[in-house]
């Protein structure tokens, strides 16, 4: 048997997960974030200040950042099918990206950082790049495929089906058939032709 809420809302509030932890007027928007994974950072506050290492991760709806070999915590895992014994890792934890500065990569020395609009002319439009204060411009690393690294299941398409070529356009010839073409008219013409949705 279930035991009864403490009080009135806290079944209400266990199950509204997805609240960030940061108020929303007070969150660094997406197009305002100037560090991101594989830049070199040092640490300004805290017992590791004047450390330096490399992003591994951020938590944009934290205002947070993962940095390799700073803020380590002791993680103790419980017994699981795949540990039997369960274990203690020290794992990194997420630091205020306020706490940090960009390396820039040129000078080795910490560096404030702008963002400004340059015009790609491979993509044809402009995009932000980080200008540092040594006159460097570094650009903004695209978004990670999240499939990249999985390998393809016995569920996937095959690469070969994809590429192969299975209906080429022609000018005299309609994409579907005409019957369909003529019904989908005739109702268009009664003002029935939502009848074919």
């Amino acid at each position: 048997m279930v035991p009864k809420p403490k009080f009135k809302w806290a079944n209400a509030m266990n199950k509204r997960t997805n609240i960030p932890k940061v108020p929303r007027h007070l969150q660094i928007p997406k197009d305002k974030w100037t560090i991101f994974p594989g830049d070199q950072v040092q640490i300004l506050r805290g017992p590791q200040a004047g450390e330096t290492g490399e992003v591994l991760n951020i938590v944009q709806r934290e205002n947070r950042i993962l940095v390799r070999g700073i803020n380590i915590h002791v993680k103790h895992i419980k017994p699981n099918p795949e540990q039997l014994k369960g274990n203690i890792v020290s794992r990194e934890s997420l630091i205020p990206v306020n706490d940090v500065v960009l390396i820039d990569p040129v000078t080795g020395t910490p560096t404030s950082v702008q963002l400004v609009k340059v015009f790609d002319e491979v993509k044809g439009y402009e995009v932000y790049q980080r200008l540092l204060d040594s006159q460097t411009v570094i650009a903004i690393p695209p978004k990670k495929d999240p499939f990249e690294d999985k390998k393809a299941g016995a569920l996937d398409t095959k690469l070969e089906d994809v590429q192969e070529v299975t209906w080429t356009p022609n000018i005299k010839e309609a994409p579907f058939p005409v019957p369909l073409l003529n019904q989908l008219e005739k109702w268009r013409r009664v003002g029935k032709e939502g009848q074919a949705f």
